[in-house]
């Protein structure tokens, strides 16, 4: 009875941590869409995706785009972790912004791609479903923080 309670002491950490290290391996994800600045489409912003190293808790930057002229746009980004990864995306943008304003100065938001976005072991690249989306800047948009 001993040894079982031993042996169960012993594998209890391995059942809590499973999820964070299932050996995921490549994961990818896409993020397309169209941006509007008070329901026109604007292309003077920088969509950034990024997503958190575990280990050493900083936010590694995978890619950048800014929009085409009629707002839309296209990102995606392959990662190889072996624990889940949280991408998000940071948003610059100039919308309702002063004309002429240095691109440092920009408003800013962050906003995490859905988990149900994330490909994984498909290959490098290879995004089965991509997250759609149709911001307008000039409005709160759902799931939004400060970066």
């Amino acid at each position: 009875m001993q040894m079982q309670v031993l042996i169960f002491l012993y594998l209890l950490p391995s059942c809590y941590c499973w999820d964070l290290f299932q050996g995921y391996g490549i994961q990818s994800v896409g993020v397309r869409g169209k941006i509007f600045c008070n329901r026109k489409p604007t292309e003077k912003v920088a969509i950034k995706l990024y997503e958190q190293e575990i280990l050493d808790d900083r936010w590694a930057e995978v890619g950048w785009v800014q929009p085409w002229p009629d707002g839309s746009f296209f990102i995606k980004g392959t990662f190889e972790e072996w624990s889940k990864i949280e991408p998000y995306l940071k948003v610059k943008h100039s919308c309702n912004l002063r004309e002429g304003l240095p691109s440092s100065r920009w408003s800013k938001f962050c906003i995490y791609i859905p988990i149900k976005y994330v490909t994984t072991g498909k290959g490098p690249g290879v995004v089965e479903k991509y997250w759609e989306v149709k911001w307008d800047l000039s409005k709160t948009i759902e799931g939004q923080r400060k970066c």
